[in-house]
């Protein structure tokens, strides 16, 4: 499906700002400003389920993309356990969401994560990314990996590295 050039950006159409709804949704201040949306916090799934109790952080990104004006919406940095299975079929099944994601890797050594305190474990991060590529097979996928973390031995290193 082709996409739509981005608004023009002029006086009576500024840039626009998205906040949370009261029914838990991405709701545009300024909808005939909205081109595009591009979320980026890393825990903001969680964020998603916090402003929705009732809903999912895949509904919530569902009606944010429902929006006529919308040219795009850009999901980036997910941990590994907030890419739950409605999500990924959100991301699957939403031309207007791009099919890219960000899942924070940090070290491929669950006894480095684990110092860390980072929330999830390799496995974690394994499922993830065969959720994403088996329903988003075209998907383009960023890491963050952090090397040299204090205490970080040469097997951890080589976990991370293979």
């Amino acid at each position: 499906m082709p996409r739509s050039a981005p608004p023009k950006r002029t006086a009576s159409n500024p840039a626009a700002t998205a906040i949370w709804g009261r029914e838990g949704s991405l709701r545009p201040l300024v909808p005939a400003a909205i081109w595009s949306i591009f979320l980026r916090r890393v825990s903001s799934s969680l964020s998603c389920k916090a402003a929705a109790p009732a809903g999912s952080a895949g509904a919530v990104l569902e009606g944010a993309a429902e929006s006529p004006a919308l040219g795009r919406l850009r999901r980036n940095s997910v941990e590994p356990k907030g890419l739950t299975e409605d999500l990924v079929e959100t991301m699957a099944g939403t031309s207007k969401i791009a099919p890219h994601v960000q899942v924070p890797l940090q070290s491929g050594s669950d006894a480095a994560l684990a110092r860390m305190r980072r929330p999830y474990r390799t496995s974690h991060y394994r499922r993830a990314l065969e959720a994403i590529r088996g329903k988003i097979p075209e998907a383009g996928l960023g890491a963050d990996v952090i090397v040299g973390f204090p205490g970080e031995t040469e097997e951890e290193f080589r976990q991370t590295r293979d």
